[in-house]
């Protein structure tokens, strides 16, 4: 009897035991993953101010862009992703992402 109450403990100290190391290793992981977005982000907007430096964009070009049918594809400057869009009067300097993240515009790549 005793012996049955001794390995009931022991289970239960196993059981314990496991999920503490599951809720170590996720908050382990979840801290890996956002430190590497932030450098990520960090990243992006060094590369920014490298390549267009700090000056203003001297209008607004995102409201000057007309699509059309076709499909152009074209190169983001910052992150280098191939970027394959509804066809525009003239490529962008920069994608979306890499717009939102370092605050700048996409046509010229000056900051907003």
């Amino acid at each position: 009897m005793e012996e049955k109450i001794n390995n009931e403990n022991i289970d239960k100290n196993k059981r314990k035991n496991k999920r503490i190391l599951i809720i170590c290793l996720t908050i382990i992981l979840l801290i890996v993953i956002s430190t590497i977005a932030s450098i990520n982000i960090i990243s992006r907007i060094k590369i920014g101010f490298q390549i267009y430096g700090d000056e203003k964009c001297p209008q607004n070009h995102e409201i000057m862009f007309f699509g059309t049918l076709d499909i152009t594809t074209w190169r983001c400057n910052i992150c280098g992703e191939k970027i394959g869009e509804g066809a525009t009067s003239s490529t962008p300097e920069i994608c979306s992402i890499c717009s939102l993240i370092t605050d700048r515009c996409k046509k010229c790549g000056k900051l907003k």
